[in-house]
C-alpha cells in the first residue's frame, strides 16, 4: 500500500461505523439531506470514487470506448487470487483476456476448459464466468 492508503478491513469498519451512526440518527430529514447532497454531487460530477469511469456527458458528448481506456494496464492475474480490481481467475493459463476491458469487481472467472474475453468487452460487478456446468459437470468454452 502506498502513502495514505488504508486496508480494506479499515474501510470496512469505518463504512460498518457510519452505518451505525445512521441507524441511530435517522430521519426523514437525514434522508433528504443525503439524498439532495448526493443529487448536487451526481451533477457537478465530484465525489466518484471509481476513478475508471468517464465524467456523465451530455448528448453531444460522446466517448468511445477507447477513449476511456487510454491509459489501460493489464492487471497482474495469479491463479486465484484477486486481481487489483477485484475480480478473480480460476485455471489462469487457460485464461485469455483481451485489451482494454472492463471486469467488474468482485467477478469470479472458472476457465477450467478455456475463456477468452475479447477486446473492449465490459462486464458488470459481482459476476461468475464458467467453462464447466456446476448443476451436472458439462464442460464447454467460453467465448
Amino acid at each position: 500500500m502506498g502513502t495514505g492508503e488504508r486496508s480494506q478491513c479499515d474501510k470496512l469498519e469505518e463504512k460498518f461505523e457510519l452505518d451505525v451512526w445512521y441507524v441511530d440518527n435517522q430521519s426523514v430529514w437525514l434522508d433528504l439531506k443525503i439524498l439532495w447532497l448526493t443529487l448536487v454531487k451526481v451533477f457537478k460530477g465530484k465525489g466518484s470514487r471509481r476513478t475508471s469511469m468517464p465524467r456523465w456527458k451530455n448528448s453531444k458528448e460522446t466517448e468511445t470506448m477507447t477513449d476511456r481506456f487510454t491509459k489501460w494496464k493489464r492487471p497482474t492475474i495469479i491463479d486465484g487470487k484477486p486481481t487489483k480490481y477485484l475480480w478473480i481467475v480460476k485455471h489462469k493459463d487457460k485464461f485469455c483476456l483481451g485489451d482494454r476491458t472492463d471486469i467488474g469487481a468482485f467477478t469470479y472467472i472458472n476457465a477450467k476448459n478455456g475463456v477468452t474475453i475479447e477486446d473492449d468487452v465490459q462486464i458488470g460487478s459481482h459476476c461468475s464466468i464458467y467453462s464447466i456446468s456446476t448443476i451436472d459437470g458439462r464442460k464447454a468454452r467460453s467465448s
